[in-house]
């Protein structure tokens, strides 16, 4: 069975149940993923060496449009803590597909409950699973507009989905799979999920039929 959100084809969640460890699981890129809908994903990906690493927002910049996206329009739940590190993760790992270039600076661990990036915890952790009110944070004054149509793809793309939605969806996915590797499964872990590990999974994504 096929759905559909926007112009997007998105294949239901397999009803055979596979193990989030298992290497033919891994190989495959699982069906729950959606494909950001950019419009100039490939000339934003061609002028990727004009961009240094240095001069990348950081990730509070793009946390702050993601929670202004949030208040602007009605949606199936707040935008908590958990489910705002879901979205930077995505956001990403999207971004080194599509525009071959990170969309922030900073890393992301390989927590417990998912992909976190760490410099973001200080600033939200005291929410807890309450909504992050878009009083909390200053409007962002560092992103581009390419990066503001590139971050609103995405949260066109994954806002039907709540903070446990998106947890368990990582859970599925190599990145964080790999990086946790050797970890018990609520055992703490600072574990990088690397750009590299990204950019080889969400490529697979975005290529998938």
């Amino acid at each position: 069975m096929q759905l559909f959100l926007g112009n997007q084809r998105v294949s239901q969640m397999p009803s055979k149940q596979t193990q989030p460890g298992d290497d033919v699981f891994k190989s495959n890129v699982p069906a729950h993923l959606i494909v950001p809908n950019v419009a100039n994903a490939a000339s934003l990906a061609n002028d990727d060496e004009s961009v240094e690493l240095d001069t990348l927002p950081d990730a509070l910049e793009v946390a702050r449009y993601l929670i202004q996206l949030a208040a602007a329009e009605e949606e199936p739940e707040h935008l908590t803590h958990m489910r705002l590190q879901k979205l930077m993760y995505y956001s990403q790992g999207w971004s080194l597909a599509l525009r071959d270039r990170p969309l922030f600076s900073g890393k992301i661990e390989a927590w417990a409950h998912g992909p976190v990036v760490r410099e973001l915890y200080k600033h939200f952790a005291d929410y807890g699973d309450q909504p992050i009110p878009p009083s909390a944070v200053q409007k962002p004054q560092k992103l581009t507009a390419d990066d503001r149509e590139f971050i609103a793809s995405v949260w066109s793309a994954y806002r039907v989905h709540s903070a446990t939605s998106l947890r368990n969806m990582t859970h599925l996915e190599s990145p964080w799979i790999d990086a946790r590797k050797g970890v018990a499964p609520i055992e703490r872990c600072n574990k990088e999920i690397t750009k590299e590990a990204m950019k080889q999974f969400f490529d697979r994504a975005s290529k998938r039929d």
